[in-house]
Parts: C-alpha cells; sequence; structure tokens
C-alpha cells in the first residue's frame, strides 16, 4: 500500500463513537479531503479491529485513488471480518478486477451471488470478470441478470451493449445501447456504443450520427476520433477520414491506435508508401508503450502485444500489396501471430524449415480460404521437388479434397475431425512463397495447373452445346458475406445490369449460395446450372469462353484453370491483385478492371461493358 495499513493513534477522536467517525469521514470525503478520510478511516480500524467498517471504508477510498492492491487488501480483511455480507464480496471483485487478476474476481463476484443472488451491481461485476477473462457470452448472460433485477441499471446496459458487439450481435447491441440512452442521453459512451453497433450493421449514416453526437459530449476523447476516421472510411469517404486521423496523431502521437487507424484509410486509397510510414509509427508507440526491465529489453503487456501483431499484419498486406515481397512474405510468415491458432501445438511436430525430408511424411496444411488454396497449390510442385518428401498429406476441406483429387504429388487428404497420421513435420500452404523466395518476376505462374478429368469436362460439355448460340460466359458477382471486407468487394448484381445489353452472350450462373436470390429480383437472362459443387463448377468454368466475376474463389478457380477472366476490384485494392496493373503475374489470362473511387461500380460496369462489346465481336 501507498501507506501501511498499521494504525497509527489519533488522539483527537479518542472519545468519538463509531457513527460520528464515520459521518466525519463522510464529510471530508465530500470536501475531496481524502487524507482526512483515510486517517479516520484507520482510527476506526485501530479502535474497532474486528469490524468492517473501517476496512471497507478505506477500501472504497483506495479504489477511487485506483490504489487497486491496496484496496483488494482492505476487501479481504472486511469479508474475512463478515463474511456473510454480500457487498464486501462484490466490492473485492470490482477490485480485483480494477487490478486486472479476473479468476479471482469471478471467483469473489460469484461469492457474493450465492449471498445475494438479485444484486445488480454484483452481477455486472461478475459480467466484467467474465468479459476480462474472454468468456463474452457468459458475460453478456451475466449483464443480463443485471439489467432483469435493476431495469434502470445504465452502466450494465452500457456493458451488455458492448460485448453484445463483441459477439456481432449488433441488433441486440443497438437495442441495449439505446436502452441505455433512453435512461441518460449525454452519455458519450452510450452515443459511441450505438455507433459501433450502426457501424456493425453498415448503417453508416446512423452511425455517422451517433458518433457525432458522442463528440458533441466529449470532444476530445481519441477513441471517438478513432471511430469516426473508420466510419469515414467505410463510408467511402476516405478523404474526410485522412484529414480527421491527421489532425488526431497530431493532437496525440503517442496514440498507436490513431496511426493504425490512418494507415488503414490511406492504404484504402492506394498511399501505400505513407500507409507504411504510419503503421511504423504505431509500433513505434506500442513499443514505447513497453516497460524497460534491463538492458535493452522491453517487456509488453499482453494486450499490447495483441495490438502490435494487428499493426504488424496491417503493415504486412500494405507491403504485399506494394509488391515488396522480400519483406512481405518474411513477415507473412508471422501472420498467425496473435490471432487464435498455435499450429505447433495443434499438429505436435516441427515446422518445415526449407530442409530436404527424404524418407518423411509432410502434412501441407490449407489453413486459409478457397480462393487461396486455389491461388498457392501451385507451390506444392516446387515443395515436393525441393524437400523430396516421402509422402504428402494435404489437410484440408471435404470441397477442397474432392477438387485436388488428382492434384500431383498429393498421397492422401485429412479433412477437419480426421485423425491425424503420424508425420515428421508439418508447413502452411501459404508459407511456400516465403520459402522459395518469391518476387514478382519468379511468381511460378504456369497455367493451367489444376486437374480437371476428362470424362467430367465432356459432361459438361454437352451440357453447354444445349445452351443457344453466343458466347458463353459465367458471371458471379458476390464472395463469401462473413468476410469483413466483403462489402468492399462483391457486387450489387443491378450495378451489373449494363452487361446484359450486350447482344450475342449466353450468361451462365457461377454464383452459389448469398448473392443468387438477386436474379430473380431483376428478372436477368443468366442460365442456371444448377446446384452444382466445386468440382463440377470447375469443369464447366473449364468449358466457358469468358469467366466475369467479382474478388472471389471463381476469380481464382478460373485463373487456375487458365481460362479467361476478367476480375472487377474495388479501388481499395488487395495484395494478391497488387495495384496500378490491369494484369496480374499470378495469372497470365486474367485482366482486372478496378475502381477508380471507392464504392463506385457504375464506372467499372460501364468500362466492362464497352470492353465486352468489342470482344464479342472479335
Amino acid at each position: 500500500m501507498n501507506k501501511p495499513l498499521s494504525i497509527a493513534p489519533h488522539r483527537q477522536h479518542e472519545r468519538t463513537d463509531l457513527p460520528v467517525l464515520a459521518a466525519l469521514a463522510r464529510e471530508h470525503l465530500q470536501a475531496g479531503d481524502r487524507t482526512g478520510a483515510e486517517s479516520i478511516f484507520r482510527e476506526v480500524m485501530r479502535r474497532w479491529p474486528d469490524l468492517a467498517l473501517g476496512y471497507d471504508g478505506l477500501g472504497q477510498l483506495c479504489l477511487s485513488a485506483q490504489r487497486y492492491p491496496d484496496a483488494v487488501a482492505c476487501f479481504r480483511n472486511a469479508v474475512a471480518r463478515e463474511p456473510d455480507t454480500a457487498a464486501h464480496h462484490n466490492n473485492l471483485s470490482l477490485a480485483l478486477y480494477r487490478q486486472g487478476d479476473y479468476p479471482a474476481a469471478e471467483q469473489a463476484g460469484r461469492a457474493a451471488l450465492r449471498l445475494n443472488p438479485v444484486y445488480p451491481e454484483a452481477w455486472n461485476n461478475l459480467g466484467n470478470a467474465l468479459f476480462g477473462r474472454q468468456e463474452s457470452a457468459f458475460a453478456r448472460a451475466a449483464y443480463r441478470e443485471a439489467v432483469h433485477h435493476r431495469p434502470g441499471y445504465v452502466k450494465a446496459w452500457l456493458n451488455l451493449a458492448r460485448v453484445e458487439i463483441l459477439l456481432n450481435n449488433n441488433i441486440a447491441a443497438r437495442r441495449a445501447a439505446r436502452h441505455a440512452l433512453r435512461l441518460t442521453s449525454e452519455s458519450a459512451l452510450g452515443w459511441q456504443l450505438l455507433a459501433q453497433a450502426e457501424q456493425g450493421l453498415r448503417h453508416y449514416p446512423e452511425a455517422l450520427a451517433a458518433v457525432d453526437e458522442a463528440l458533441c459530449r466529449s470532444p476530445e476523447t481519441v477513441d471517438l476520433l478513432i471511430l469516426k476516421g473508420g466510419l469515414l472510411r467505410d463510408a467511402f469517404q476516405p478523404e474526410a477520414a485522412i484529414t480527421l486521423l491527421d489532425r488526431a496523431t497530431r493532437q496525440n502521437p503517442e496514440n498507436s491506435q490513431t496511426w493504425n487507424e490512418l494507415g488503414l484509410t490511406l492504404d484504402a486509397v492506394n498511399r501505400l508508401p505513407e500507409a507504411a510510414a504510419a503503421f511504423d509509427q504505431a509500433i513505434a508507440a506500442l513499443a514505447a508503450d513497453g516497460r524497460q526491465t534491463g538492458e535493452n529489453r522491453i517487456e509488453i503487456t499482453p494486450e499490447t502485444m495483441a495490438t502490435l501483431h494487428k499493426v504488424r499484419y496491417n503493415r504486412t498486406m500494405n507491403y504485399l500489396k506494394q509488391g515488396d515481397f522480400a519483406q512481405g512474405w518474411t513477415e507473412y510468415f508471422h501472420r498467425w501471430n496473435g490471432r487464435g491458432r498455435d499450429f505447433d501445438r495443434e499438429f505436435g511436430i516441427p515446422r518445415w524449415q526449407g530442409e530436404t525430408l527424404d524418407d518423411q511424411h509432410l502434412l501441407v496444411v490449407t489453413e486459409q480460404g478457397l480462393g487461396d488454396t486455389l491461388q498457392f497449390i501451385r507451390y506444392l510442385d516446387l515443395l515436393i521437388k525441393h524437400a523430396r518428401p516421402a509422402r504428402v498429406t494435404l489437410v484440408t476441406t471435404p470441397p477442397l479434397a474432392k477438387l485436388l483429387a488428382d492434384y500431383p504429388g498429393i498421397d492422401q487428404f485429412i479433412l477437419p475431425g480426421q485423425q491425424l497420421l503420424p508425420a515428421q513435420h508439418y508447413t502452411l500452404l501459404m508459407d511456400l512463397p516465403y520459402w522459395f523466395q518469391t518476387r514478382l518476376d519468379t511468381i511460378p505462374a504456369h497455367v493451367p495447373y489444376l486437374p480437371i478429368s476428362h470424362k467430367l469436362r465432356q459432361t459438361w460439355r454437352q451440357i453447354l452445346d444445349r445452351l443457344p448460340p453466343g458466347r458463353r460466359i459465367g458471371i458471379a458477382w458476390q464472395g463469401n458475406p462473413e468476410f469483413g471486407q466483403d462489402y468492399l468487394r462483391s457486387i450489387p448484381l443491378a450495378r451489373l445490369a449494363p452487361l446484359f445489353e450486350v447482344p450475342g452472350i449466353q450468361w451462365v450462373q457461377l454464383q452459389r449460395n448469398a448473392g443468387v436470390e438477386q436474379i430473380a429480383e431483376l428478372d436477368l437472362p443468366i442460365q442456371d446450372m444448377g446446384d452444382a459443387n466445386l468440382v463440377e463448377t470447375a469443369a464447366l468454368v473449364a468449358g466457358l469462353d469468358l469467366i466475369i466475376t467479382s474478388d472471389s474463389m471463381i476469380a481464382h478457380l478460373a485463373g487456375a484453370l487458365g481460362r479467361p477472366v476478367w476480375v472487377l476490384l474495388s479501388a481499395k485494392g488487395e495484395w494478391r491483385f497488387l495495384v496500378d496493373r490491369d494484369d496480374s503475374p499470378w495469372y497470365p489470362t486474367m485482366r482486372l478492371f478496378r475502381q477508380t473511387r471507392l464504392g463506385d461500380w457504375a464506372t467499372v460496369a460501364e468500362r466492362v461493358r464497352a470492353t465486352l462489346a468489342a470482344w464479342v465481336l472479335s
């Protein structure tokens, strides 16, 4: 403690009884005299050492002064003297939470609730402890209990909104934030949480209105400036976002989040060197947050380390997007740091480090999506030639296992839920560009490299031959909606309506699942080829004259099959397609059509329509 708990005598209070001393302590606190209040609480503890009152009062004082170890010691003493008083356990829970000891805070909170199961503050503090332990679903249940027992409990409503946002339950989060604001419309945090919920629902005008309300109440709060900057970027107002965030970095140069958000926004408009510099500033600010522990050694908290991993990942994407593969692949090798998977522990064998593996079994893990696997499976040939493993097993998903069943060099597959086979090493598929030191001019770009059975090709060729005369063009417009940036890359089908005005084309549907419903809504002439699986879709694509698609798995499938493919890209760009070019070094048959302004698909569609009309005539 800042002051020891041993009590020095205060003779001026020797004849004063307990209620009067308690009243005097409250008067000192109300007057802002913490020193005077503390002396009285210590006097109470000296004269009545078996009572909890003095310990509880001093604990509250220490809590308000952010002297959390002292507060914990006081509340433990209070609990020891009155173990059946729920309030003491609850206070201990709060102090432990503030100290960062979330397991002990949970234990104390549960003790309070065993004594009083309808105690709103205890439910709220238990929720905080569970939230700190990253038990978000259980934290939500605790916050719900808190507001059930006290519907007017603003703090619990705000906490409930916060955890619903984390769980991506944005409608529920919006409801909780609105409830809190009905109770107190002056809560800047309430408006902030409402803005975050609306952002999650992609209601950008509503989100911007809410964050402006928050800024009216707390104009200097950095988190609000960061939030508004991100909202402006998401609402396709990147220049306004850059202006705001640039001002925020000048006002708060030590704040890593402002630099990171500025970097993301500069990256979104392809001001890539400036974005990289902003990410470097964020990393420097995070390093400055570390605590010097010895000569040239810095200790960084887990929270700071998690943020550092995120910023480094953003910088990695920037390097790759610029085509700086020398730095990009080196950093990308560490992409899973702090992101929830420990492959060494998962597989229990060493990660391949580029050595030869004569007579050894190698697991190759496709750790990312369909498109990534289709793009990088080409490296398997190089891997086998260099490492010379006796056996290769691909750890992948059922659709990819079927598609790659005849891929040269793969001996067998392991699917999710299946027992791992004994092996000596593993490698992640997307580590391979790092190990083979890929540069723009050394990309293994020979196509096609996906094997499709002759029989299946013939089957789909016969199906396509039943279509009326015309160029056979496949079309897809939406990727996986669960991907966080899907709103940037997917295209509402209505925006592509000009393409269907070009005569002499038989349009073939390649879209699956999400987005298919848009065809009926627009009554467009797109041939439905049935519910084809990935292998059948590959055979279908192999028989088409051209594929037009958004940035999705279909783009990589067509490119890997060596078919002519036009990919429509957001102005934000994407590292797999680089920037400022209309071709792809990964796929020789691919042509890229880019937005010139975020959100503007109309101009892209018109360029594609004009190019398509000329292509059909050729």
